[in-house]
């Protein structure tokens, strides 16, 4: 999630929504401590394009990171 809110999710005082970045060991570190022993991790980070890929620009596809330079 972009911009974590527990708001989003049904009442429960159990899910804790964080802010983390897979690539980052010190934002997992830190993800650690606040949780503690996670049981279940929702990535929901990726990266698309809305387009067929024959009308894509290749040079924009490279640039999103999905095709390589």
């Amino acid at each position: 999630m972009r911009r974590p809110s527990v708001d989003e999710l049904p009442g429960s005082d159990r899910p804790k929504v964080l802010p983390l970045d897979v690539t980052d060991p010190g934002s997992i570190a830190l993800a650690l401590s606040h949780a503690g022993q996670i049981d279940a991790l929702v990535n929901t980070a990726g990266l698309g394009m809305l387009n067929v890929l024959e009308g894509a620009d290749i040079a924009q596809v490279r640039e999103e990171g999905l095709a390589p330079s």
